[in-house]
Protein backbone atom coordinates (compact mmCIF):
# COMPACT_ATOMS: atom_id res chain seq x y z
CA UNK A 1 0.00 0.00 0.00
CA UNK A 2 2.55 2.65 0.99
CA UNK A 3 5.13 1.48 -1.89
CA UNK A 4 2.51 1.11 -4.78
CA UNK A 5 -0.13 2.78 -3.92
CA UNK A 6 0.21 5.92 -2.31
CA UNK A 7 3.25 6.66 -4.55
CA UNK A 8 1.96 5.82 -8.01
CA UNK A 9 -0.62 3.56 -8.56
CA UNK A 10 -3.51 5.99 -7.56
CA UNK A 11 -2.62 8.36 -9.86
CA UNK A 12 -4.36 5.79 -12.32
CA UNK A 13 -7.25 6.68 -11.12
CA UNK A 14 -7.81 10.41 -11.21
CA UNK A 15 -11.10 10.46 -11.27
CA UNK A 16 -12.20 8.19 -8.26
CA UNK A 17 -13.45 9.06 -5.03
CA UNK A 18 -12.78 5.15 -4.23
CA UNK A 19 -10.47 4.02 -1.45
CA UNK A 20 -8.10 1.23 -2.85
CA UNK A 21 -10.12 -1.38 -1.35
CA UNK A 22 -13.06 -0.32 -3.85
CA UNK A 23 -10.70 0.20 -6.61
CA UNK A 24 -8.77 -3.31 -6.40
CA UNK A 25 -11.98 -4.96 -5.63
CA UNK A 26 -13.21 -3.97 -9.14
CA UNK A 27 -10.57 -4.60 -10.86
CA UNK A 28 -10.53 -7.82 -9.54
CA UNK A 29 -14.05 -8.80 -10.78
CA UNK A 30 -13.14 -7.90 -14.02
CA UNK A 31 -10.14 -9.57 -13.84
CA UNK A 32 -11.81 -12.75 -12.87
CA UNK A 33 -14.58 -11.92 -15.67
CA UNK A 34 -12.23 -11.90 -18.35
CA UNK A 35 -10.08 -14.88 -16.94
CA UNK A 36 -13.55 -17.16 -17.49
CA UNK A 37 -14.01 -15.51 -20.72
CA UNK A 38 -10.67 -16.60 -21.84
CA UNK A 39 -10.69 -20.16 -20.86
CA UNK A 40 -13.84 -20.42 -22.17
CA UNK A 41 -15.81 -21.12 -18.76
CA UNK A 42 -19.25 -20.35 -18.42
CA UNK A 43 -20.71 -16.87 -17.86
CA UNK A 44 -24.64 -17.40 -18.08
CA UNK A 45 -25.09 -17.01 -14.51
CA UNK A 46 -23.67 -14.31 -13.94
CA UNK A 47 -25.11 -10.44 -13.16
CA UNK A 48 -24.07 -9.28 -16.33
CA UNK A 49 -25.52 -5.52 -15.44
CA UNK A 50 -23.81 -5.57 -12.71
CA UNK A 51 -20.58 -6.58 -14.29
CA UNK A 52 -21.34 -3.90 -17.26
CA UNK A 53 -21.58 -1.15 -14.19
CA UNK A 54 -18.47 -2.51 -12.65
CA UNK A 55 -16.30 -1.89 -16.12
CA UNK A 56 -18.03 1.64 -16.51
CA UNK A 57 -16.56 2.42 -13.21
CA UNK A 58 -13.25 1.64 -14.00
CA UNK A 59 -13.29 3.34 -17.27
CA UNK A 60 -14.62 6.27 -15.14
CA UNK A 61 -12.18 6.20 -12.95
CA UNK A 62 -9.55 6.85 -15.56
CA UNK A 63 -11.82 9.32 -17.78
CA UNK A 64 -15.47 10.19 -17.71
CA UNK A 65 -15.07 11.12 -21.10
CA UNK A 66 -13.78 7.34 -22.09
CA UNK A 67 -16.44 6.23 -20.09
CA UNK A 68 -19.22 7.84 -21.91
CA UNK A 69 -17.89 7.00 -25.25
CA UNK A 70 -17.77 3.15 -24.10
CA UNK A 71 -20.90 3.50 -22.48
CA UNK A 72 -22.34 5.18 -25.96
CA UNK A 73 -20.54 2.11 -28.01
CA UNK A 74 -21.64 -0.72 -25.63
CA UNK A 75 -24.22 -3.40 -27.05
CA UNK A 76 -24.26 -5.67 -23.69
CA UNK A 77 -27.91 -3.81 -22.86
CA UNK A 78 -29.20 -4.86 -26.41
CA UNK A 79 -27.56 -8.53 -26.42
CA UNK A 80 -29.00 -8.64 -22.58
CA UNK A 81 -32.48 -7.72 -23.70
CA UNK A 82 -32.43 -10.41 -26.74
CA UNK A 83 -30.97 -13.64 -24.56
CA UNK A 84 -33.40 -16.46 -24.14
CA UNK A 85 -35.33 -16.79 -21.29
CA UNK A 86 -34.01 -19.36 -18.47
CA UNK A 87 -35.68 -22.41 -18.84
CA UNK A 88 -36.77 -22.77 -15.13
CA UNK A 89 -38.14 -26.64 -15.99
Amino acid sequence: DHTLWRTVLYRAFPHSDRNRATVVAAVERCRLLRNRIAHHEPVYNRAHEDDQNTALAIVGWVSPEARDWVHSKSRVADVLRHRPASDSN
